[in-house]
């Protein structure tokens, strides 16, 4: 449909559907600058929102990657991906540190 393989049709797919970590940070600094407060929990919400283009992007690269054949994917291969495991262990430490961490 693009004329993208399936590798870069992954990558397309991981980036566009990240939200904008950028435009997160400009905001927030706005918000602190003129004395709206906000949450801090927040930035937990933006990492949250980064797994399902993560996910995503490694499933279609895992599916169709090996030479445009489609395959199986195990569920294990995505969810062990270091980016993932990473923003788990993230949320677990902030789980148990709560307001202290």
């Amino acid at each position: 449909m693009t004329g993208l393989n399936a590798l870069n049709a992954a990558a397309v797919a991981g980036h566009y559907g990240s939200i904008s970590i950028v435009t997160f940070v400009a905001a927030s600094s706005l918000l602190e600058l003129t004395g709206i407060a906000s949450d801090g929990f927040m930035v937990a919400v933006a990492a949250m929102m980064e797994v399902p283009a993560i996910l995503s992007a490694l499933w279609i690269a895992h599916r169709f990657g090996r030479e445009g054949v489609a395959g199986s994917v195990p569920m294990r291969e995505l969810f062990a991906n270091g980016s993932i495991v990473l923003l788990t262990g993230a949320f677990v430490i902030g789980a148990v540190t709560q307001d202290k961490g």
